[in-house]
């Protein structure tokens, strides 16, 4: 995740402070639309971890199916190489 400080973006010192100690969540409008938001670190987090606990679960259902099917996997080496990795 790229990271900017505070002073690299125009963000009122009033709102910034309203996200920062309060908790407050700020929606940013860019055409007539939402593009972006403003929230609290905790909020970030608390993001990030349900992302997390999706993606393992939607690997354990795909490792579950593989097994059930008898499906095999790449070999590691093999993506590697294909990646160039």
């Amino acid at each position: 995740m790229k990271t900017l400080s505070a002073s690299d973006v125009r963000i009122p010192p009033k709102a910034f402070n309203n996200v920062a100690k309060k908790g407050e969540r700020i929606r940013i409008v860019k055409r007539g639309g939402y593009a972006v938001a403003l929230v609290p670190e905790e909020d970030l987090e608390l993001l990030e971890n349900l992302e997390d606990i999706i993606d393992v679960a939607i690997v354990e259902q795909r490792l579950a199916k593989m097994e059930a099917t008898g499906e095999e996997g790449i070999p590691w080496e093999k993506v590697k190489k294909e990646l160039d990795l």
